[in-house]
């Protein structure tokens, strides 16, 4: 009798015959591997970028051709690449989503992570337990979506039981919260393994892994096309598709060519995304204290829209790489701007990471070290460092939708988007790639994904979203991270710079608790 993974009260992966979470499951099988391409043409395929989008089109490619090695996917870092969103000690996964269109799709998502056999090793199902904010309605909206679905692992819980429940979220305040829930389905992964999984099973099956930092695209002027990309060394790559996946790196890239071509406004990747970083402080767990997270059942925290708490993980192995308590301070956003051409500081700028995502502004470490030993874990953090800090980055797109489409623009014809993961994509690594396949293949995913995901217009209006926009100057960032960071308020976006200049000048401005 075949076995399937499935999960202990302490979140450790067991086996167990035939039954599963959901039921009866389906013959093991890899994921998704019924072609509705078969027979159609091949063409080569540059994916740029190997995190979430990236390696999920890999993926996908290398599933459905016949000769995977017409696909190349290219990245900065090597297998896996550090400096993307989707390598991180953890990554949440779940399935919690007021909005239908996206809780459908985790709920889809959720089976790979759960039984396939290059995920399940490294998905920790150790429960979600969300606190919402005073004058938020998203408990109870994500609670009506998935009774709409027919799911019942949702449990109303107490902000009083919180600490009866969960030993080591005594002493957590409950100051601005009204309510709380608790969704046991839900847990973390080990995203840097599981990534490198991912990639790897393309790279056995054909897909070409290059490394190297693209820097340009190739335009063939002659028919008006994207036929590759050029990188820092010198080398070219050339292919009939060419997929940007490069995650907060897509203005960078596609921007010179924008300027190049004298694209308007509308037309141009900025306009979509906006490359926002958020900073994490990871605190080394001592073997006892991993002892007792996992006596007392830690699960994943949302502390509403101040940030969330990853534990470590629970389990006995010795060769654990994740022995870090993650806290993600999603109060406070990071933006950073640069000129498209640096010899022309006044004309348009675009949003880019930063060189270096270790180097962190003291004024938001002190936020967020406040954040977590006066607030949120003050038993465990109190009079502890973090071991590190890191400013994560991802695209964000206005209305946290992913940005998938064929570029609109006839001059860039060839060119294929796939970016915009808004802080909530990881979860979707085992089956975004197919969503991407279908956009390569001139397929509708429905008119819903199609018009959330497409490039937006300003009279475009997602049904995923509730702003309407009429005139271009009308068209305005919503920083409300309601998907990505579980929050209705919005978040503080500030330069960098301005940051490091606030530092310099000694400010002390307490913290925003």
């Amino acid at each position: 009798m075949p076995t399937y993974a499935t999960y202990g009260k302490d979140g450790r992966r067991i086996q167990q015959p035939n039954s599963g979470l959901y039921g009866q499951v389906p013959n093991p099988k890899r994921i998704d591997i019924d072609n509705p391409h078969e027979g159609k043409p091949e063409p080569t395929v540059l994916i740029i970028g190997a995190g979430t989008f990236g390696t999920s089109t890999a993926y996908h490619l290398a599933q459905h051709y016949k000769d995977p090695s017409r696909v190349t996917i290219i990245d900065q870092a090597p297998c896996p690449p550090k400096p993307a969103a989707s390598i991180d000690v953890n990554r949440v996964i779940r399935t919690d989503y007021a909005n239908k269109l996206y809780c459908d799709l985790a709920c889809e998502t959720i089976h790979p992570w759960f039984w396939s056999e290059e995920l399940g090793p490294y998905f920790h199902k150790v429960g979600w337990l969300m606190y919402e904010e005073e004058g938020s309605s998203l408990k109870s909206r994500i609670k009506s979506t998935f009774e709409s679905r027919g799911s019942t692992q949702f449990q109303d819980v107490t902000l009083d039981q919180i600490p009866q429940q969960w030993t080591a979220l005594r002493g957590t305040s409950h100051q601005g919260f009204q309510a709380a829930y608790f969704n046991p389905e839900a847990g973390w992964c080990d995203a840097a393994s599981a990534t490198q999984a991912f990639m790897k099973s393309a790279e056995r099956r054909g897909i070409r892994r290059e490394t190297g930092k693209v820097v340009s695209l190739i335009r063939n002027d002659d028919c008006g096309t994207i036929s590759g990309a050029r990188t820092l060394d010198g080398r070219i790559f050339e292919a009939e598709k060419v997929v940007l996946a490069a995650g907060p790196w897509t203005s960078q890239i596609l921007s010179p060519t924008e300027e190049e071509l004298n694209l308007p406004y509308e037309s141009r990747i900025e306009r979509q995304i906006q490359a926002t970083g958020l900073v994490a402080a990871y605190y080394r767990v001592s073997d006892e204290e991993v002892q007792q997270l996992n006596q007392f059942q830690t699960p994943v925290v949302v502390y509403g829209g101040l940030g969330e708490i990853i534990p470590p993980d629970n389990s006995n192995s010795n060769t654990s790489s994740n022995k870090l308590m993650k806290y993600a301070n999603s109060r406070s956003g990071i933006i950073n701007t640069v000129p498209v051409n640096p010899s022309s500081p006044a004309g348009a700028r675009i949003s880019v990471p930063a060189d270096d995502q270790y180097h962190i502004p003291e004024c938001l470490k002190r936020e967020t070290k406040a954040m977590i030993s006066d607030r949120v874990l003050p038993d465990f953090a109190r009079g502890k460092e973090p071991d590190y800090w890191r400013i994560c980055w991802d695209a964000q797109t206005p209305t946290e939708d992913f940005l998938i489409c064929k570029h609109p623009e006839k001059k860039l014809e060839g060119l294929y988007i796939a970016t915009g993961g808004s802080f909530h994509s990881y979860k979707f690594l085992p089956i975004i790639g197919k969503y991407i396949l279908n956009t390569l293949y001139n397929t509708s995913n429905g008119s819903e994904k199609d018009l959330a995901w497409g490039w937006k217009t300003p009279t475009s209006t997602p049904t995923s979203t509730k702003t309407t926009t009429t005139t271009e100057k009308e068209m305005k960032w919503v920083d409300i991270h309601e998907r990505g960071l579980l929050s209705h308020k919005r978040v503080l976006k500030t330069e960098l710079r301005e940051l490091f200049a606030r530092d310099k000048k000694g400010n002390t401005t307490s913290s925003r608790l």
